[in-house]
């Protein structure tokens, strides 16, 4: 049977990937930790950390996103002021 190239190089990626990902991640904190002369453990902590924080950053910018605050000033205006200003248009 003969699979598709698409298959075929999907499954080459995915077995690349799987093998070499891991590797490099754990040579880059090797050349890191030594660069810095401390633990890998250390260095894989921090990297968790800055990971966390960029998450808890990014979450949290997207709460203050001009656009989204347009929409929810707008969908959640006083009823008084929904009435003025429909007045103000006629």
């Amino acid at each position: 049977m003969m699979l598709p190239l698409t298959v075929v190089a999907t499954r080459a990626v995915a077995i690349v990937a799987g093998r070499i990902l891991p590797w490099l991640v754990a040579f880059a904190t090797r050349v890191i930790a030594r660069r810095l002369d401390v633990p890998e453990i250390v260095v894989h902590g921090i990297c968790l950390y800055v990971a966390a924080y960029i998450g808890e950053v990014e979450r949290n910018a997207s709460l203050v996103c001009p656009v989204r605050v347009f929409h929810d000033l707008r969908r959640h205006r006083l009823p008084h002021l929904r009435s003025s200003s429909s007045r103000m248009s006629t």
